[in-house]
């Protein structure tokens, strides 16, 4: 399938089959079986073959590992911001005891 959606941007898709078939053979992928059944595997490509719904689950797919991802990003920098407000909420607190932070000194933390 990814030669005949590779060869169907340039050309026709049953020209992009039939090339593909020929590249499958030259190759030795499936070679006997693509000789006998060449004119079948022709016919099941050409009607069967669904590059919309294809490129559909291609990008559900694709969306699926984007959410992922951003769940994943949005998790750590939340985690992030709230080491930050926790820090400065206990800097806040040492300061209005009259200590300083870490060593004495000066500290200026604001978010």
């Amino acid at each position: 399938m990814f030669r005949i959606r590779e060869y169907s941007e340039s050309q026709p898709l049953k020209k992009a089959v039939a090339r593909a078939i020929d590249y499958c053979i030259t190759n030795d992928i499936l070679k006997d079986f693509l000789i006998q059944e060449r004119k079948a595997v022709t016919m099941y490509s050409l009607y069967e073959y669904n590059q919309v719904g294809h490129l559909k689950t291609i990008k559900e797919e694709a969306l699926t590992d984007g959410i992922a991802i951003g769940k994943e990003q949005g998790m750590s920098l939340g985690i992030d911001q709230e080491r930050a407000r926790i820090i400065a909420t206990m800097l806040k607190k040492k300061k209005k005891n009259g200590q300083t932070p870490i060593g004495g000194w000066p500290f200026r933390f604001t978010l």
